[in-house]
């Protein structure tokens, strides 16, 4: 079942399975795909809800075209047609900190109040965190019961690589986006992949403002994951050189294009900002005096 490194186009009724790590620009992901499955076709998941996703019938899971939320490798056995998975993985330190920042500074978060009450340091977040996340997510172990064994058992990241190979129409890489999507439009026939990055942690701290000390031991404590992502590396270059020159002719175009459509999103979005302000500003007085009045 192993896939060639060009991978040929998707089975045109297979159901696509989003293996959405956190922290791999996802959710940008999302929106596209938000672009090209109807909302009766799309059903979101996490690991917290496979229970109410495993008790669905066949007929039920029959309209389901796309799969996708945080959750393992697994569910295409319990899909009532052929399926194929995506997934994006990142290199596991700045996955690692990423996440860490990103739980630091989100309230809605369910770990965001235990960091900031216990002041959780990112240190401290080494040995209270989930490392080898990555890993541990595309072993799956359904067999078992165990979606996420810790520890990892020792042919974990073998395991890991079985299935990206085997099961995966593209594992793309958080770094080489542009590249991604233009495998998902000759893979999927997908066409509107112009995008702007959502969900951006924007207070995270550079890799040069982490103490070395600090970011060896997150590697140390990401060994199986640093292993994986090296793989699917490899992998993933493999099938960027099987598209041959014109890929990369493509590739500039895209993101010569990419850059433009991100420019007028910015521009369309402050203007709306704006002209939400300026409306909110000409009512002002009015509520003011209604509010005088009521007292």
């Amino acid at each position: 079942m192993s896939r060639t490194p060009g991978t040929p186009p998707a089975a045109p009724d297979a159901a696509l399975i989003f293996l959405h790590v956190p922290k791999t620009a996802g959710v940008t992901l999302n929106t596209l795909i938000d672009r090209h499955y109807s909302p009766e076709a799309i059903y979101q998941t996490h690991i917290e809800a496979l229970d109410d996703f495993f008790a669905l019938t066949d007929a039920e899971k029959q309209p389901i075209r796309c799969l996708r939320g945080h959750m393992p490798f697994g569910l295409h056995a319990a899909l009532p047609r052929p399926a194929t998975y995506l997934t994006l993985l990142r290199e596991p330190v700045a996955r690692f900190v990423s996440e860490y920042t990103y739980i630091r500074t989100s309230p809605d978060h369910s770990f965001h109040e235990h960091l900031i009450a216990n002041d959780v340091t990112l240190e401290a977040y080494i040995e209270i965190g989930e490392p080898n996340l990555m890993t541990r997510w595309l072993c799956g172990f359904a067999e078992t019961g165990d979606w996420l064994p810790n520890p990892l058992p020792a042919d974990a990241v073998a395991t890991a690589q079985r299935h990206l190979a085997a099961y995966f129409s593209v594992a793309g890489l958080t770094e080489r986006f542009d590249e991604f999507l233009l495998l998902l439009r000759r893979v999927h026939g997908w066409r509107r992949i112009l995008y702007t990055r959502q969900n951006v942690t924007r207070a995270r701290r550079p890799h040069n403002a982490i103490p070395r000390a600090t970011l060896a031991a997150i590697a140390q404590a990401n060994r199986e994951d640093i292993a994986l992502y090296a793989h699917a590396k490899a992998q993933f270059d493999a099938q960027v050189r099987a598209q041959g020159l014109a890929f990369q002719v493509e590739l500039r175009l895209f993101r010569l294009l990419n850059r433009l459509y991100a420019d007028v999103s910015h521009r369309r979005r402050l203007r709306t900002v704006l002209r939400r302000g300026a409306y909110t500003i000409r009512r002002l007085p009015a509520r003011i005096a209604r509010q005088r009045d009521a007292k």
